[in-house]
């Protein structure tokens, strides 16, 4: 019997949603029920800032979301750096609608909530390049130079990021890892472009 192998174009949405999963919805959860349990075994939560004192006496869904996209905020958005522009066209207009949001998450954590999903096409392209490198699948001409353009612009990203001075480099270090990760992943499109056109002569 002939085992058919899984889609990388379907596998890779999929993953990266599941971390997302377990990063965001999972750590809340299991945050938010660690809170509750403090809080009804050992009374009030009291915290120092300075010369401010907070005291939490009941667990709040929303103060233990803010804290966890807050805290995750970086790592998606590495993960998922191709989303940002449509986060600026599509989330930043819709948030201001929602007035509710603007007390339960911070900017950086709504990033956390709409990055994975506004990135998937971007990791749904990456598997079909992975796709067409091992299963030696011809791919559609767009699909390869739309991904070669976004390698070429994260190659043009990573390129002015290390030679800009160290003081302008500091403020995006954290987007670092995202640069890289995406760059590596954008070049699996023009070096399926390339063996393509290569088993195409050989073919001839």
């Amino acid at each position: 019997m002939k085992i058919r192998r899984l889609s990388f174009s379907l596998l890779f949405p999929v993953a990266a949603l599941a971390i997302w999963t377990v990063l965001v919805p999972i750590q809340t959860g299991i945050a938010y029920y660690r809170l509750h349990r403090t809080i009804q075994k050992s009374g009030p939560i009291h915290g120092h800032s300075g010369q401010f004192e907070l005291v939490i006496r009941e667990a709040s869904p929303s103060l233990v979301l803010r804290a966890v996209t807050d805290l995750e905020s970086h790592t998606v958005t590495n993960m998922n750096l191709p989303g940002l522009p449509l986060d600026v066209l599509i989330s930043r207009p819709i948030s201001t609608q929602l007035k509710w949001l603007a007390g339960t998450v911070s900017l950086d954590g709504w990033k956390s909530l709409s990055l994975p999903f506004l990135c998937l096409p971007a990791w749904w392209l990456v598997g079909e390049g992975v796709d067409g490198l091992l299963k030696q699948r011809k791919l559609h001409t767009l699909k390869l130079l739309v991904g070669s353009i976004l390698f070429l612009l994260f190659v043009v990203i990573l390129f002015g990021y290390f030679t800009s001075p160290v003081r302008d480099r500091a403020d995006l270090s954290w987007l670092l890892p995202g640069f890289v990760l995406w760059t590596l992943a954008f070049a699996v499109l023009p070096t399926a472009w390339v063996l393509q056109l290569v088993r195409r002569n050989v073919q001839q």
